[in-house]
């Protein structure tokens, strides 16, 4: 289904890369392989990201806005590095060998005149007081807080055979049991745990290693998801439960728990202005979208295919 834009058709597979590109952006967030149940509900965010773009591109167009020609070579190297090279832009263009980059180029050409026109109306808005981002800064307050840690100390089994399983297992129940009765996990970590073997018997010393035992501080993203999964569950002084991951069976204790706390402002200054004037210009972008959408002629067209004509078509012999 191709747009028209004030008699500008943007061809479907415009739509259609932006489609994907969409999907792809999710599924990688979500860490989903396949959302398909969604894609009618990304084709109309790829539709509205198709709209918008080339309304602002119309706007920009027509107007006096001038790209100096270094700039535009220096945008086609960019997409090409992007691309994998210009034989793969071209293609992406669909150019064929032997026909000239003219089409890249007015491509370039218009994105550019696009970045400078909304370059433009960034400028003409005012800069920003210390009392806005300070506002903005008390506003957004959960995006400058320091993510929760916990400090842990540990006991690894490692599994060597697949035969030494069970046994190793049950041996870690005893030992969740002793914690449980009062016992100190460095000693049995010390007597039992194969990291604190694997440093004591390292023919170098790695000072970031510790003792193997306490962990110190780290974030939820810092340690693979089953470990962490365990460790921000539990109070401090708590026994976890034997779990396993691809190093061995573990068991851990949280000895520390940081909760989160607001990052003052004046220490992030420039970071709370960044994003100030992120969200201004993607606010100001959508509202002045929103007022060329007034004036616009836009429509879907449903394209008709030879197969579906002959279907609509009545059989003269029928008649």
């Amino acid at each position: 289904m191709p747009l028209i834009i004030n008699g500008q058709t943007i061809d479907e597979s415009t739509i259609e890369q932006e489609f994907s590109n969409i999907k792809a952006q999710f599924e990688s967030m979500s860490g989903s392989f396949s959302c398909c149940e969604r894609d009618d509900e990304f084709r109309g965010y790829a539709r509205e990201n198709v709209a918008a773009r080339f309304l602002l591109m119309q706007e920009a167009v027509k107007g006096e806005i001038q790209i100096d020609e270094a700039r535009i070579d220096a945008g086609i190297d960019e997409l090409s590095e992007q691309h994998g090279g210009m034989d793969m832009l071209r293609i992406a263009y669909d150019v064929e060998e032997g026909e000239d980059d003219s089409v890249i180029r007015k491509d370039v050409t218009d994105r550019l005149k696009v970045e400078a026109y909304v370059q433009q109306l960034t400028d003409a808005l005012a800069e920003p007081s210390d009392e806005d981002l300070s506002d903005y800064h008390k506003a957004n307050i959960e995006t400058y807080t320091t993510p929760k840690k916990v400090r842990a100390s540990h006991i690894l089994k490692a599994i060597t055979q697949v035969e030494e399983k069970e046994e190793t297992f049950e041996l870690m129940m005893r030992l969740r049991d002793e914690l449980l009765s009062g016992a100190s996990i460095e000693a049995l970590a010390k007597e039992h745990s194969d990291r604190v073997k694997e440093i004591e018997e390292a023919e170098e010393v790695d000072p970031d290693a510790g003792d193997g035992i306490d962990l110190g501080f780290f974030g939820k993203d810092e340690m693979m998801e089953e470990f962490a999964t365990i460790a921000f569950s539990m109070a401090v002084g708590e026994v976890s439960p034997v779990f396993l991951t691809h190093y061995g069976y573990h068991l851990l204790t949280v000895t520390e728990i940081q909760s989160p706390e607001p990052i003052p402002f004046a220490d992030i200054q420039d970071e709370v202005k960044a994003h100030f004037l992120e969200d201004r210009r993607e606010s100001l972008i959508q509202h002045r979208v929103a007022e060329l959408k007034e004036d616009a002629e836009i429509e879907y067209v449903e394209e008709v295919y030879e197969e579906d004509e002959a279907l609509l078509t009545p059989d003269s012999e029928d008649d």
